[in-house]
């Protein structure tokens, strides 16, 4: 054997001395290098956290919003970041609802089409802030960033001898830097707040716009209709450059038609794609990546934008198949190329009507949804009931409908018997507890769904910093204002369901406690499923998805 060994040591087929100690070397080296970037991400992180004040939008005194984005068009120039914004072949997308599930869409679309370089800005982030600048599909690299957000601050604070802007104005001139060093030929900016005075406003050019779904948010900032809601929404309008709407509510379209008379552009309302015709060669019915009724809207809208973006960029590739699809169904309303329904199955957005299993507790089960607004709560909460009626009319159908005697159980019984309900809520406090959790319990009430235990708990993340507070030394004054909210509802209520019975209510003060909780409580009704709907804050549902390592990025 030892011979043996021997002679195919010296033939190469195996790892010599030397060899080990080389590969060693090297996995020593690697080591080092990634706990050097790892501390200079932290180090960034670190910096970065300083830009957020934490104040109120609108308290008297401070720097109207107009003079902050003054401001920021002078950094873009200064930055010298405008030639490279001005070329972007911008994707640019406002709305209350559906802004970043469209431009997952788009962009899933666009990579499908073998689009090159296609960067898309987004926020807020779950888990990681990078999250927030992706490059064909993936967030940026660590090294990138680093590099990145150093020459940013330092060309700011050093060269051009000014203040860092606040956090999101910061993030957005990062990304642009971010984006400019990767080559991005196709920019997708999704709105942070409003769009007239929104930082990503500063494009000037965009080869098409967008607006999603408009509902009531931000109201202390945007305006209290939503009329006014519009208006500020419909400020990315720019003369010459068509935008698509999602059908929106007629107060809405008045103020959007309104500013398209004023800066001279085309308004389309977005031609709807039928998801369940059955179609010959090749088409059928298209399963969306995303979850959820109201998904046909915002994958509808981004279809248009795909396609109008590769007319005005000429997109060989995307035009072509296009033309070839119109050949082939000439009597077609709406044109959709199979790498199209390709783009729009494969789309995954993270937070948003996502279902996680627990590999802990198998009869646990997470449904996790960042809707933070009235309507969005409410949609949230159907899209929970359509899953767990369906659970149980399964159960309903199964051997197991039947007790120890050979009986039947009733049906009322085994609904109660093999499922136990969850919310997992918090919203942030200029938010309304009493509206958001209303707005959810007014659905599950309809579609028969008992609540039996509403658990309220503070993420460890906030838009007040960038560390994890994971400790069980949190101030729980909201979580209580929370539950007091629920018990009054279900009072109002007279319960969740027809038998009136009121549901638990439960303050845990992390997120691995509420999940240790949870798992303790699949254990304990065990076969029973417990199924969890998580909602109200995407800070809260970043966390349980790290908790739960479904989500995160080297």
């Amino acid at each position: 054997t030892t011979l043996c060994q021997e002679e195919t040591t010296m033939m190469g087929g195996s790892t010599t001395a030397s060899e080990k100690t080389e590969e060693a070397a090297k996995r020593a080296l690697a080591k080092t290098t990634t706990t050097t970037t790892d501390d200079e991400y932290e180090a960034c992180l670190a910096e970065l956290a300083k830009t957020i004040s934490g104040k109120n939008r609108n308290l008297p005194g401070s720097v109207t919003w107009e003079a902050q984005f003054a401001t920021l068009q002078g950094y873009v120039e200064k930055l010298e970041l405008r030639e490279f914004l001005d070329n972007a072949n911008a994707i640019h997308v406002a709305g209350t609802k559906g802004k970043g599930s469209t431009c997952a869409f788009a962009e899933s679309i666009l990579l499908e089409n073998e689009v090159k370089n296609v960067g898309l800005f987004t926020s807020p982030h779950l888990v990681d802030v990078r999250e927030r600048f992706r490059i064909d599909g993936k967030p940026v690299g660590k090294r990138e960033f680093i590099e990145a957000f150093w020459w940013t601050k330092k060309t700011i604070e050093k060269e051009l001898k000014m203040d860092l802007p606040a956090y999101f104005r910061f993030l957005f001139l990062l990304g642009l830097k971010i984006f400019k060093d990767a080559g991005t030929r196709c920019l997708i900016l999704e709105v942070g707040l409003g769009g007239r005075l929104d930082a990503t406003n500063c494009v000037r050019t965009p080869a098409v716009a967008a607006v999603t779904s408009l509902g009531l948010d931000h109201v202390e900032v945007l305006g209290d209709t939503i009329g006014k809601i519009a208006w500020e929404k419909a400020g990315i309008f720019k003369g010459g450059v068509r935008v698509f709407t999602s059908p929106q509510v007629p107060e809405a379209m008045i103020s959007l038609e309104r500013k398209k008379e004023e800066v001279g552009c085309e308004l389309v309302v977005a031609r709807q794609i039928d998801l369940d015709v059955e179609e010959k060669d090749g088409g059928g019915k298209i399963e969306l990546g995303l979850s959820g009724p109201h998904q046909r809207v915002n994958a509808s809208l981004a279809v248009e934008l795909v396609k109008e973006w590769a007319t005005k960029t000429k997109h060989k590739g995307i035009l072509d198949a296009m033309e070839k699809e119109r050949e082939k169904k000439p009597e077609a309303k709406l044109v959709l190329p199979e790498t199209f329904r390709r783009g729009l199955e494969k789309t995954t957005w993270p937070g948003r009507e996502q279902i996680v299993r627990d590999e802990h507790s198998k009869n646990l089960t997470f449904y996790l949804d960042g809707a933070h607004t009235e309507e969005s709560m409410r949609t949230c909460a159907e899209w929970f009931s359509a899953h767990v009626n369906a659970k149980r009319k399964k159960d309903e159908q199964d051997d197991n409908c039947y007790n120890n005697d050979g009986k039947q159980t009733p049906t009322g019984q085994h609904k109660q018997k093999m499922c136990h309900s969850v919310l997992l809520f918090n919203c942030m406090e200029e938010r309304s507890p009493k509206v958001l959790l209303s707005a959810s319990v007014d659905v599950l009430k309809s579609k028969n769904v008992h609540i039996d235990t509403a658990m309220f708990c503070p993420p460890d993340s906030s838009a007040l910093g960038l560390v994890k507070v994971e400790d069980d030394k949190k101030n729980l004054d909201w979580q209580e204002t929370c539950a007091n909210a629920w018990r009054e509802i279900e009072k109002v209520k007279e319960g969740l369901d027809s038998s009136g019975i009121s549901s638990q209510t439960d303050i845990r003060a992390s997120v691995a406690g509420a999940i240790s909780a949870l798992r303790g409580k699949a254990d304990l009704v065990a076969p029973k499923r417990v199924d969890v709907l998580v909602a109200g804050s995407l800070y809260l549902v970043g966390d349980i998805l790290r908790q739960l390592k479904k989500i995160g990025f080297k």
